[in-house]
């Protein structure tokens, strides 16, 4: 699995996250894409960092470029993405 960090300016997070938590097809899931946490920035709650987990990011592209993902996009007010890809390492011992 790799993991991906999103982060999202949105012009609302409350219209935001109706939207990201929306069921309807197609969904992320379907995809191989999996929520591991949501964050909002204590200066500015409408900017969101997302914690994603992927099982193939052939996969992801591939909804990242559906029509419907950027309908949801639109709707949800995104005004920015930003995304970072990285592999998870062992912590150092405490």
């Amino acid at each position: 699995m790799q993991d991906v960090f999103v982060h999202t300016q949105t012009m609302d997070y409350d219209a935001w996250y109706a939207i990201f938590s929306d069921t309807r097809p197609p969904t992320r899931e379907e995809y191989g894409i999996h929520t591991v946490s949501v964050s909002r920035d204590v200066s500015n709650p409408n900017n969101v960092m997302l914690h994603l987990r992927v099982e193939d990011l052939g996969r992801m592209r591939e909804y990242l470029g559906l029509d419907a993902f950027k309908r949801f996009s639109g709707e949800a007010g995104v005004v920015g993405r930003q995304m970072w890809f990285g592999e998870e390492q062992p912590a150092p011992p405490v």
